[in-house]
């Protein structure tokens, strides 16, 4: 009895260790990590004299049930899909940045997102940045049939304008969490993304940053601020995302960081939906979560010197297709 024991404890051990180089390796090259995509039957308009942006964290067009061990079929990422497509193509942004999009996983059954929004909306570029791609994602951990599988995942820019380079920049990951967990979890990033506007090169910043860690945050929100502070002097810079931070005095705050914060007392960088008209009117730009939102993790940065903001707001009409609402800028270059 003792030996069969002995055996079975074993036997569990190699288990976990194969399961654990397996899954957390990943599934794709390197080399597929960072790609823009061009559809040469789509034309690029001309420039001109206003532009409009959209960020949105898709979540995978999961809707509410994203993280959760839900049964989920292929109508409801379809069904999402085609609301949220309504809505873009009503908005006619001339670029969209996306968080959490998959390229092909197994919980939104192997659709490429990203793809699909491209060619619907007729987009002639689509520029990603993976930053999740592993053979088996053991999460949520019960039922297993409710478990990922295989992610392949990230952060997109669709252009309608020539994306003429592209950089990734990871970010560090929560010390405070397990080797083993990290060996499973996403690598945040920055997308920079170089667009050239008629003559002049627009550089959107991509961000999805850590979620769960404040402290984390504040160590990824520096070296944002780096980068940024690359281009500030001499391009348009629109700084965009899901942020994963609540503003200074907000009613309801996420968690103690100074992200937020740390950006606006940049002097190079100004905030669409600014904090007077936050405070004027607060639950009006809440992008999380989507059916009852009661925080605002969603943002619009860019410097007025070479940027004039027009209009922004949260499009509430996105409904419940993620669980985040995305956040909409009207702007002119200078």
């Amino acid at each position: 009895m003792i030996k069969k024991i002995g055996i079975g404890i074993l036997a569990l051990f190699v288990f976990v260790i194969v399961f654990y180089f397996w899954g957390s390796a990943p599934a794709h090259l390197s080399d597929e990590y960072q790609e823009t995509i061009e559809i040469t039957d789509f034309n690029a308009p001309e420039p001109k004299d206003t532009l409009s942006i959209v960020t949105f964290n898709v979540g995978y067009l999961s809707g509410m049930t994203n993280n959760r061990a839900v049964d989920r079929n292929i109508d409801l990422f379809r069904n999402h899909f085609q609301q949220s497509l309504k809505v873009l193509k009503s908005i006619s942004p001339d670029f969209i940045a996306f968080q959490e999009i998959d390229f092909k996983s197994d919980r939104s059954y192997q659709i490429d997102q990203l793809a699909e929004y491209q060619f619907e909306m007729r987009f002639p570029i689509a520029a990603k940045a993976v930053n999740w791609d592993k053979t088996y994602v053991p999460f949520p951990y019960w039922p297993v049939s409710q478990q990922f599988g295989a992610i392949y995942s990230g952060q997109a820019v669709l252009s309608n304008y020539p994306v003429i380079g592209m950089d990734v920049i990871p970010l560090v990951k929560p010390q405070d969490n397990p080797f083993y967990y990290n060996a499973f979890y996403l690598d945040r990033l920055i997308q920079v993304a170089k667009i050239k506007v008629g003559k002049i090169e627009m550089v959107l910043i991509n961000l999805h940053l850590e979620a769960f860690h404040a402290n984390t945050r504040d160590a990824q929100i520096k070296t944002v601020l780096a980068e940024v502070h690359k281009y500030v002097e001499n391009h348009p810079v629109l700084l965009v995302g899901d942020f994963n931070s609540t503003p200074p005095g907000a009613s309801f705050p996420y968690q103690d960081d100074h992200v937020i914060e740390t950006l606006l007392s940049d002097f190079q960088l100004e905030m669409a939906i600014g904090m007077e008209e936050n405070k004027n009117n607060e639950s009006a730009n809440f992008t999380f979560p989507s059916d009852s939102a009661d925080r605002r993790l969603d943002y619009i940065f860019y410097n007025p010197k070479f940027v004039q903001i027009i209009e922004a707001r949260v499009v509430h009409e996105s409904r419940q297709v993620s669980d985040h609402l995305p956040v909409y800028m009207k702007f002119a270059l200078r």
